[in-house]
């Protein structure tokens, strides 16, 4: 049992050792657009899924909807997000990048991009 018990707790900090890394280099690049990596997903897939709505962008990146909603309050207040309600039912709002939206979008994904590079 032991031996089981130390395999789980090598895996587990190996693990959190590779998130933090991982983690640390994506906010390198999205930290100089005063963003989070997990603000940078969202621009991602918004950017993806024209016209998505808050819950099919909490269920798409495994969220749940309230903290979707905190890092979308974020990038609609910094202008990179607009929201347009639906014709037909004014409740369902529809997100998308705003022209600045998409223009960080781009030069963070071309970054990530040319990161990659010197990952083979």
């Amino acid at each position: 049992m032991q031996s089981e018990e130390r395999v789980f707790e090598m895996f587990l900090r190996q693990y959190r050792e590779i998130f933090f890394v991982l983690t640390n280099a994506a906010e390198q690049i999205t930290g100089q657009y005063s963003l989070s990596f997990e603000q940078y997903l969202l621009l991602k897939q918004i950017h993806e899924q024209r016209n998505i709505t808050l819950s099919e962008l909490a269920d798409d990146t495994r969220t749940t909807r309230s903290a979707a909603a905190r890092k979308l309050r974020a990038l609609l207040l910094d202008g990179y997000v607009e929201q347009e309600a639906k014709m037909d039912d004014r409740r369902v709002k529809y997100l998308r990048l705003t022209p600045k939206g998409e223009h960080v979008e781009d030069d963070i994904h071309q970054v990530f991009l040319q990161s990659a590079k010197t990952w083979n």
